[in-house]
């Protein structure tokens, strides 16, 4: 008797041990569950700093670039929009309206006040003596002058400067320029372009490169690209060759929409 009772109470223990062994086995596991959730949490958490950081705003995003061809548009590429199809002087925006795409990308980039081309086209022919109905749909230099003074910029004309010094002091000290360009004068980036308005931006001393908005083409517009290119390139027969936008005053814009 005393012996059934003696392998009882040893069953009796080795269940219990058992069942300690098992409660020890699922502890463990929860615990190695708990240690494997806070490792994927702190994880997930590094991937979002990581992504903060890539994401990091660049000073170029607050950059409009408008483009003005029919191709961009109907190939539905970003900073297209319908104004390419507006006609003046029996000309398609597409072969007149650079001047225009870059005064609309520096009123919309330093006003903070979006504008379209074709709003910037309907509002030189307001403020200024630009007149695309008599047979020439490109907008002149006086007009593009008076035209942002009348939206609140402090500009100024400018014949290309003598020395390349000088140019890179101008890109240096102002918050755009205004730029003809030509391949006559010089071919490196442009072209086949007899004519044609940029707007240059962000200049960078150390690397002596702007970053360009240039409306002919999808593959050439925000790039970043030498500073020398575009003195080099400057029309020459023109008289004048770039417009140099110092500040924005709010207190001035004049234009109502």
């Amino acid at each position: 008797m005393k012996r059934g009772r003696g392998l009882a109470a040893i069953v009796l223990i080795l269940a219990l041990a058992g069942v300690l062994y098992a409660c020890q086995r699922i502890k463990g596991t929860e615990e190695q569950k708990e240690t494997e959730t806070a490792i994927e949490d702190s994880n997930i958490e590094l991937e979002k700093e990581l992504g903060k950081e890539e994401e990091e705003p660049k000073p170029e995003d607050v950059i409009f670039s408008y483009l003005q061809g029919i191709k961009s548009y109907e190939k539905g590429k970003e900073w297209s929009g319908p104004w390419c199809y507006e006609e003046a002087g029996g000309q398609q925006f597409s072969q007149f309206g650079c001047g225009l795409c870059s005064m609309a990308n520096i009123y919309s980039s330093l006003s903070g006040k979006e504008c379209t081309p074709l709003e910037m086209y309907e509002h030189a022919q307001e403020v200024s003596v630009y007149n695309p109905k008599r047979g020439v749909g490109a907008i002149g230099w006086d007009a593009i002058r008076v035209t942002l003074q009348k939206t609140g910029f402090e500009c100024e004309l400018g014949r290309k400067p003598l020395s390349y010094e000088e140019f890179q002091k101008l890109a240096r000290e102002n918050q755009c320029l205004l730029v003809l360009v030509s391949s006559d004068n010089d071919d490196t980036y442009w072209q086949d372009t007899p004519g044609h308005y940029v707007t240059l931006w962000l200049y960078q001393s150390d690397r002596d490169k702007v970053f360009l908005a240039d409306s002919s083409r999808s593959s050439r517009n925000r790039k970043w690209i030498p500073l020398r290119y575009v003195y080099d390139a400057l029309k020459t027969s023109s008289p004048q060759q770039y417009l140099a936008v110092s500040y924005y005053d709010v207190s001035k814009d004049g234009w109502v929409r």
